[in-house]
């Protein structure tokens, strides 16, 4: 018998009041029919890069059906979600800074900043696609809002968010895994090495997570896979096993101080690493990290970074 795939709702709505969750169902409703109506100064989308985000949904299916025993084809957004926009429309849509190919939001909207290199284009679609199929569930009470958690990101209505350049390394590690080993089963992405020349993306924070899982892997005793898999169905299915595989390793205080990064920078990263440390042999642990970070150390060719998902996954 062959595996048995779960499919996961779209979206988990969760409070005590019948009513107010209903409302807040219709508003999300409206957003998401929002979300389908063109942007102003949005490119058209060419029939060729049509078929390619089709070969790049297929690949993320087969991913998640494969890896994770999960069926994320009803959180999959429409092909007019995905919008296209020049840099400067991009800027002015999304206030993002620049290295940033892409944004999207809850209710499935993705934008897409052009670029010459059709490689960039489509890794960014694959990114923000990760993101919109990842868990979502808005929490409510008392006549508010109290928290909406998607992926690993919560953003707490009265405070602030926690757990955000997590999500995004999480995001990011998915991505290229399935760049990797799956994009190549698809003609369209199998073609003139794309990868060789993608700009990857979140580099500092994707460096230190995955040293942080290497640690939590040894520290355990596990492969490096079992803690990767646990985190991974983490950001689709909102389960915790894997943060508390992190937190067992590292304690809640180190725990707390990992939910409250924000900055992808190498400077953060660098400082985020030496506050996970706790005595001199984690100390070096650390400081080694931080040479990895500052020197950029992210050559995918080579796969020194993401190599124990490749070897191992």
């Amino acid at each position: 018998m062959g595996k048995e795939v779960i499919q996961p709702s779209n979206v988990r709505f969760i409070g005590s009041d019948p009513m107010f969750l209903d409302s807040i169902k219709i508003d999300f409703e409206t957003y998401k029919a929002k979300a389908k109506m063109g942007k102003l100064g949005e490119l058209p989308k060419t029939a060729e890069l049509i078929e390619r985000i089709s070969a790049i949904r297929k690949a993320l299916l087969e991913f998640g059906a494969t890896e994770l025993e999960i069926d994320l084809s009803n959180r999959l957004p429409d092909n007019d979600q995905i919008h296209l926009l020049s840099p400067v429309q991009f800027q002015y849509e999304t206030e993002m800074r620049e290295g940033i190919g892409g944004v999207s939001n809850i209710p499935g909207e993705i934008i897409i900043k052009n670029r010459l290199y059709v490689g960039n284009i489509l890794y960014a679609i694959s990114h923000e696609l990760v993101h919109t199929v990842s868990y979502k569930s808005i929490h409510a009470t008392e006549l508010k809002m109290d928290f909406v958690r998607w992926g690993y990101s919560t953003h707490q209505t009265d405070s602030k968010t926690i757990f955000d350049l997590v999500d995004e390394a999480v995001t990011e590690m998915t991505n290229y895994e399935i760049a990797s080993n799956y994009w190549p089963k698809q003609d369209l992405l199998n073609t003139d090495n794309i990868l060789s020349k993608v700009e990857y993306h979140f580099r500092p924070s994707v460096i230190l997570f995955d040293e942080i899982i290497k640690k939590v892997a040894s520290v355990k005793g596990w492969k490096y896979k079992t803690v990767w898999r646990e985190l991974q169905k983490g950001n689709f299915l909102g389960e915790s096993k894997g943060l508390k595989m992190i937190t067992q390793v590292f304690g809640k205080e180190r725990m707390k101080k990992l939910a409250d990064w924000r900055e992808n920078s190498a400077k953060s990263a660098v400082v985020m690493a030496m506050n996970l440390a706790n005595d001199k042999n984690e100390l070096e642990w650390a400081e080694k990290i931080g040479v990895k970070i500052l020197k950029g150390e992210y050559q995918i060719n080579n796969i020194p970074i993401m190599g124990d998902i490749i070897k191992q996954v």
